[in-house]
């Protein structure tokens, strides 16, 4: 008998794992969206910086940035101060890595929005990893990598 079959318990949990790393790996295609990031690459640590993400929407057709997921190795080095606009929600997501901010925010057909994210440099470090721009669903994403060197 298979080493699953022997606890109901571990089926059910290896069924629910498998079926959510296949929904969080996967991603719909995201389209008529162009995401732009800035922010300082070397900072010190104590000093405060700020990424402007920059959102632009080629559709004729408004669009929903539904939220922004930051990976835990980016966030690892920085405390996150303030965002304008504000995001509704936060939170971890440990199968992923990131912390997920929500905004539900509309991206005008033709125009663009702005987020600025206020970061504290808590500690020395190379940090490094992918900011996921969701987009008219939690599932739905464009991933860029961010870098910020912290002396």
């Amino acid at each position: 008998m298979p080493l699953l079959m022997k606890n109901p318990f571990n089926s059910i949990v290896f069924i629910a794992s498998f079926a959510m790393l296949v929904l969080f790996s996967s991603c719909g295609t995201v389209e008529n969206i162009e995401v732009e990031l800035t922010n300082p690459v070397m900072t010190n640590t104590g000093d405060q910086f700020t990424t402007v993400a920059t959102i632009k929407n080629t559709s004729s057709e408004v669009q929903v940035l539904y939220s922004i997921d930051i990976g835990d190795l980016y966030t690892a080095g920085f405390m996150l101060m303030e965002s304008v606009p504000n995001y509704t929600e936060s939170m971890h997501i440990p199968f992923d890595n990131s912390t997920s901010y929500s905004y539900h925010t509309a991206i005008p057909a033709h125009g663009s929005i702005e987020v600025e994210l206020t970061w504290q440099a808590l500690k020395q470090g190379d940090f490094r990893d992918e900011f996921d721009f969701c987009i008219n669903s939690d599932i739905e994403f464009l991933s860029v990598e961010q870098r910020t060197i912290v002396q």
